[in-house]
């Protein structure tokens, strides 16, 4: 059943589901915009309500959905099972068809989630059909990392607490021997890891529309996400048809370009990103920002 999520500072959200929170604001009809925003593994309240905050200000009109992205969800979660929790998404994304959608991803936490979201949503298509989530942009915010194991130790490791000690250490060897695992699985089975997954079907016309626009915001100093990596991403996607475009942050660290000095140039390439996909909203005019 849905609920109120009570906690501040997202207090005006309905939790759909333990990971999936929605907001209707008062103006919306069915042909306003949608946001869809994929979170980075425990990412703060006052984190998501900030991109919220910056989101309804700049789409009043605009239903806003946040996937909260989780550990779990990275490392042993069934992806069956994470259809199944985003059944209420999809079923919300269903029910107005008219409306325009935007994808904003944070980390490869966000892209993972986005990527099944992708899944699930075609996997309720008809078999006639095989419907694809009719996106109109995607903004890719820290993200994605090649699928190696370097880049799945790090991305779980940062979540361990730095202290005490020893639960650091613990924490280390444990991540250690969960990724090691999961690359033999993932030897052995031949199916790909979860961040080959998110990085193949981000650029995947059978599950995002071709030549929708797109931006990737990065940083050399993103100690998480290597920037070779998103812009080997950003090149494949261009390559394949995509309209691209490349945002590189200066001293500014993970998932933290769209704050601070870097605020004004991340919000203009939003916008020139909902521009170029001249969709409609409100009903009555382009989504022109």
């Amino acid at each position: 059943m849905a609920s109120t999520f009570k906690a501040s500072p997202l207090a005006n959200l309905t939790r759909l589901t333990p990971t999936t929170l929605l907001y209707y604001p008062p103006q919306h009809n069915t042909t306003s915009p949608t946001v869809l925003l994929h979170t980075w593994m425990i990412a703060s309240q006052a984190h998501i309500q900030f991109y919220f905050q910056k989101w309804a200000a700049l789409m009043p009109t605009a239903r806003i959905i946040v996937i909260l992205g989780t550990v779990p969800n990275m490392v042993y979660t069934p992806i069956s099972t994470q259809k199944r929790n985003l059944g209420s998404a999809i079923s919300a994304l269903r029910a107005e068809p008219d409306s325009p959608i935007y994808m904003h991803l944070f980390s490869n936490s966000g892209a993972q989630s986005a990527s099944v979201l992708l899944r699930a949503f075609k996997g309720t298509s008809s078999a006639e059909s095989e419907e694809i989530l009719p996106v109109k942009g995607i903004l890719f915010d820290s993200t994605p990392s090649r699928g190696t194991y370097k880049s799945a130790y790090t991305g779980i490791s940062f979540q361990i607490p730095r202290s005490p000690l020893f639960v650091y250490i613990l924490g280390l060897a444990f991540i250690h021997a969960l990724v090691s695992l999961m690359w033999i699985v993932e030897r052995v089975s031949g199916n790909m890891n979860v961040l080959s997954q998110s990085n193949s079907d981000l650029v995947d016309s059978r599950l995002v529309p071709r030549g929708i626009p797109r931006a990737y915001f990065y940083s050399r100093e993103d100690r998480l996400v290597r920037w070779q990596d998103i812009e080997h991403h950003a090149a494949v996607a261009e390559s394949k048809g995509w309209d691209v475009k490349t945002e590189r942050f200066v001293k500014t660290g993970h998932c933290r370009h769209g704050k601070g000095e870097g605020e004004e140039k991340y919000w203009a390439a939003v916008k020139d990103v909902v521009n170029a996909s001249n969709a409609p909203a409100g009903g009555n005019r382009n989504a022109k920002l």
